[in-house]
């Protein structure tokens, strides 16, 4: 998996949709349902349930989106030493820390929150 997909994996469930999810972040709605159909391969189950209202987290999802939004962060971190940690994010440190992460493309193995 990689980090991209995972920022992929966070604006989907924050924006609801996929082809909202890809104007937000300036892609194609295909480049955005590749790469979360191909983690859901990798990982072995359905992160969304796709309905007509939308897309709902599985219990799976929702767990790996909790771990995405730690990795995200970590990055940040990693990439912005001198910002302190925050205990909660408001919604301009979510889309500073998905810009960060779409910036880096190294891939993740073994990933371990």
């Amino acid at each position: 998996m990689t980090i991209q997909q995972l920022t992929y994996l966070l604006e989907v469930h924050k924006s609801g949709s996929f082809s909202l999810a890809a104007k937000n972040l300036f892609i194609t709605q295909s480049a955005i349902s590749n790469a979360i159909i191909g983690l859901e391969k990798e990982i072995g189950t359905p992160l969304f349930v796709r309905s007509k209202k939308g897309l709902i987290p599985t219990a799976r999802g929702a767990d790996v989106i909790n771990h995405a939004k730690r990795v995200c962060a970590s990055i940040e971190q990693i990439s912005n030493p001198k910002t302190p940690q925050k205990k909660s994010a408001d919604k301009d440190d979510i889309k500073q820390t998905l810009h960060s992460c779409l910036r880096c493309g190294k891939r993740i193995t073994n990933a371990v929150c």
